[in-house]
């Protein structure tokens, strides 16, 4: 069991009609940022059902969206709908701590 001082305190957050929660990783790269703490996993309770919109967006997931013009603003992706009473939890980093970076890619075109 993981102890209750390596956790950190619930944040609830209501969203009205046009508000977000801004694009953002959930560790960090500790030779790009120094020393600091980072999620390991993130667990997520819907209180809500919304009609549109309110989706938790994974850009990158399986590979998509990687050649380095991804714009946040379209929200493409892997994306989980809120439903009221439904969780989602996924994982930041790797078991043994190290951050999932994603890779650079770059195009050998001539």
């Amino acid at each position: 069991m993981i102890p209750m001082t390596h956790g950190e305190a619930f944040n609830v957050l209501r969203y009205e009609i046009g508000q977000r929660y801004q694009s953002h990783y959930d560790a960090f790269d500790p030779p790009q940022y120094g020393p600091q703490k980072s999620q390991r996993v993130t667990s997520l309770l819907y209180l809500s059902d919304v009609e549109e919109g309110g989706e938790t967006v994974f850009p990158y997931e399986n590979g998509q969206n990687m050649d380095g013009k991804y714009d946040f603003s379209k929200c493409i992706g892997l994306k989980v709908k809120p439903h009221r009473g439904d969780g989602l939890l996924f994982y930041s980093l790797f078991p043994n701590g190290a951050i999932d970076l994603v890779p650079v890619i770059v195009n050998h075109s001539a």
